[in-house]
């Protein structure tokens, strides 16, 4: 069976018709590739070149067995090209998973700032609820997360921000008649619901009216300013007071704050890729104006 070497080493024997100059620009000697070109017509059942005083002469079935070698080569090359273009691709590329808060609220002005810095470097994002972020990074689907409340899987993690629990409404809320208006949720992980319920569990012993399930928390608050309920939700410096919307920060039983704190996920190693170290160094000084 042909190799990519005998593509060439064909080829230029045909540039040259010459044993002795093929052998010489090959850097092998005149007698390996005298062994070899006969090993070659052997396999092929055919004869590729005759010698005369000057050299050799291809036969037409050794010019149709160099065309083909060329054309060989050619898409070898072209192989080889793409491959390092996939190689060059991904070590300039980082991949991002993020939740929905994250989502709208951070990564626009994060992403457009590293963008400026950064524009050789690829982005490429996707949204997912913070439970499947953590799982997509954890199983190497993605180099990074940003998950809200604490990751459930082994993995190295830079703070991002605290989030209180906030009730949000258009009125100012009474607490004592909450279980009796309509309440908007919003799409969240499994830990941010079970710490609301937890909290309403604390506080009532009937269970709340949900009128409306959103996808958002930014639908949530469209929502609210028309009056269509309140929403429950954990409040940070990524979101902004919606002027005319009251925010009232929500207490554990003992007084003290209902806390998660969102979190930037990823394996240990993978600051190993430059782009991703790159990525991570600029993210954590990012973050610093949301810790003051």
């Amino acid at each position: 069976m042909l190799k990519i070497n005998d593509y060439e080493f064909l080829c230029t024997l045909h540039d040259s018709m010459n044993i002795t100059q093929a052998a010489k620009t090959l850097f092998i000697s005149q007698p390996a590739l005298t062994k070899r070109l006969k090993q070659i017509e052997d396999d092929l059942d055919t004869v590729i070149v005759y010698r005369n005083m000057k050299g050799v002469v291809f036969t037409p079935e050794g010019e149709y067995i160099v065309s083909y070698c060329r054309q060989a080569l050619e898409e070898y090359k072209n192989i080889k090209r793409v491959l390092h273009g996939f190689r060059t691709q991904a070590a300039s590329k980082i991949t991002i998973v993020s939740a929905n808060t994250c989502l709208t609220y951070l990564l626009p002005a994060l992403l457009g700032e590293f963008h400026r810095l950064h524009p050789e470097i690829l982005l490429q994002l996707e949204n997912a609820v913070s439970n499947e972020c953590s799982h997509k990074v954890y199983n190497r689907q993605f180099d990074v997360g940003f998950v809200c409340g604490e990751p459930p899987l082994d993995l190295e993690k830079d703070l991002i921000c605290e989030e209180h629990m906030t009730l949000v409404s258009k009125e100012e809320p009474d607490l004592s008649k909450l279980p009796y208006l309509p309440r908007i949720d919003s799409r969240m992980s499994s830990n941010s619901h079970n710490a609301i319920n937890y909290w309403w569990r604390d506080h009532y012993d009937v269970p709340p009216y949900i009128g409306v399930s959103v996808s958002t928390v930014q639908n949530s608050i469209e929502l609210i300013k028309q009056g269509l309920g309140y929403s429950i939700f954990f409040h940070s410096r990524l979101i902004q007071h919606e002027p005319g919307l009251h925010f009232l920060p929500l207490l554990n039983s003992d007084g003290s704050l209902m806390k998660r704190s969102n979190y930037l996920v990823h394996h240990k190693d993978a600051e190993e890729k430059e782009s991703v170290r790159i990525f991570l160094d600029f993210c954590r000084k990012y973050f610093l104006k949301f810790q003051d």
